[in-house]
């Protein structure tokens, strides 16, 4: 009875020792291919890191060739030149389509002419502010080098090109089909980059004939709010009418006092919100609906 019962005792020492044997003999295989790997990784780090060195060298060098020749013209001439910004050449360079179109309702009707010196008087002029000194520029584009603004004399500035008019009356569709008709077309780089269309006779949704006018500009020449601030800038009068002024500070008011974080935070929601589930632009008349190529600038 004694031998039955250490019977299991033994029989699990047994089990123990055999699995403590394999262990020892599986052990160095296990680290053999631990070891192998080790070695492998510090291969593959090392054979890396030499690709990169025979790779580095040409790409410092076609780096230094690309930048080199316009970082020393920039060093030389930085103070006769006014060298573009790295958005504007971007978009001159990669976007040659891209424009801003800004459409402007007059209060009433106005001759194509009055309308035309009064622009050449307050943005065209030697006498105008300096901020509109890019108006007279054109975009200067080399291949391997980089942009810069140039002036436009003032007795060489193509107004036919600049500068149209319109006498048919025209409505408001009339008026988007023209739209999208000149966004699908390109602007002449080698003219000071922007166009003026000026209707004299626009016919609104309410039947009263005023006067109506589309600027065209590229984008490297502004965005559409520095447009809107130039603008308002050669306009008389420059501040907007008290009435106006006090309205704007009284909504200011009131919205100070019902902003606070809660708000912040679900406003900042609903936007993050609408642009994740931001749907296709709808299908409008206003929208250029082909591709237009440099070529077609011709034809604008």
């Amino acid at each position: 009875s004694n031998a039955s019962m250490h019977e299991p005792l033994r029989n699990m020492s047994r089990e123990v020792d055999l699995r403590a044997v394999e262990g020892q003999t599986h052990r160095p295989r296990a680290g053999f291919c631990r070891g192998l790997a080790f070695v492998a990784g510090v291969l593959g780090d090392v054979l890396l890191i030499a690709v990169m060195l025979v790779l580095a060298l040409p790409l410092v060098v076609i780096f230094a060739m690309l930048t080199l020749p316009s970082f020393l013209e920039w060093l030389c001439c930085r103070r006769r030149r006014q060298y573009m910004d790295a958005v504007s050449a971007q978009q001159l360079h990669l976007y040659e389509g891209a424009a801003i179109h800004g459409v402007f309702l007059l209060r009433q009707r106005m001759n194509a002419d009055t309308f035309f010196n009064n622009w050449e008087n307050v943005y065209l002029s030697e006498e105008s502010r300096p901020e509109f000194r890019r108006i007279r520029q054109h975009a200067c584009r080399r291949r391997w080098l980089w942009p810069y603004w140039e002036d436009t004399a003032q007795d060489s500035l193509d107004k036919d090109y600049h500068m149209h008019r319109e006498t048919e009356v025209i409505d408001k569709e009339g008026l988007q089909k023209f739209l999208g008709r000149l966004e699908s077309s390109v602007l002449d780089f080698k003219k000071p980059l922007w166009q003026l269309y000026f209707f004299e006779r626009y016919v609104g949704e309410d039947g009263v004939e005023r006067s109506a006018v589309i600027q065209k500009g590229h984008h490297c020449l502004h965005d559409g709010f520095i447009a809107l601030r130039m603008l308002l800038q050669g306009c008389e009068p420059h501040a907007p009418p008290e009435e106006a002024q006090q309205s704007r500070s009284r909504g200011g008011a009131s919205r100070g006092r019902r902003a606070c974080c809660c708000a912040t935070l679900i406003s900042a929601w609903r936007g993050l919100k609408q642009l994740l589930l931001m749907s296709d632009d709808p299908v409008s008349l206003v929208k250029s609906q082909i591709l237009a190529s440099p070529e077609d600038a011709k034809n604008c």
